[in-house]
């Protein structure tokens, strides 16, 4: 009697050992397969953010152009974005993201201005993703340099470019861009 317990008992812990074993491969498996999609996501944001970083440098040599075109034709415009900035990401619902772009405006001329508009986008591919934000600056005074901010809102794994734009009427003044970076 005393051989068919320690026979059971023997029994039940091979079964409990192979089951447990079986758990833990299978386990590391499930591990391995979400590792590898994990990396997989990895490159393709990768990926996606140097695109992003070459339509920053591609929109940026077009902005010289035709600001160069722009001087050409009306003179140098004394408008110029001097600073763009993307800045925290904080849950709004479900998986809206809203966050803050600080654009600072600075006026060379010699006269104060009023009338711009300043217009914040979020692209990709030089399609509008999100909701970006316009905002009227008025009595920009000669010489001076203001910081202008407001929230924009976008999926959680939406994939953008921040553009700003400073307009006089339908003249483009003055145009940024700054690429998203961060999780978010």
């Amino acid at each position: 009697m005393n051989r068919r317990i320690v026979l059971g008992a023997v029994i039940a812990a091979v079964i409990s050992l192979t089951v447990a074993v079986w758990l833990v491969y299978a386990q590391f498996s499930n591990f391995q397969t979400q590792i590898a999609e994990l990396q997989g996501q990895n490159s393709e944001l990768q990926d996606q953010n140097n695109n992003l970083q070459n339509q920053v440098s591609e929109l940026q040599n077009q902005n010289s152009a035709l600001q160069d075109r722009l001087d050409e034709k009306y003179g140098a415009s004394p408008v110029r974005i001097t600073a763009s900035k993307y800045t925290g990401w904080y849950p709004i619902v479900g998986l809206t993201i809203s966050s803050q772009v600080n654009v600072t405006v600075q006026n060379n001329g010699t006269t104060e201005l009023s009338g711009l508009t300043l217009t914040v986008r979020l692209l990709n591919n030089n399609t509008e993703v999100g909701q970006g934000y316009v905002q009227q600056i008025n009595g920009l005074r000669a010489g001076e340099t203001r910081e202008f901010s407001g929230n924009v809102l976008y999926g959680i794994s939406t994939v953008f470019v921040v553009e700003s734009t400073v307009k006089l009427g339908d003249m483009i003044l003055s145009r940024g861009w700054t690429a998203r970076t961060g999780s978010g």
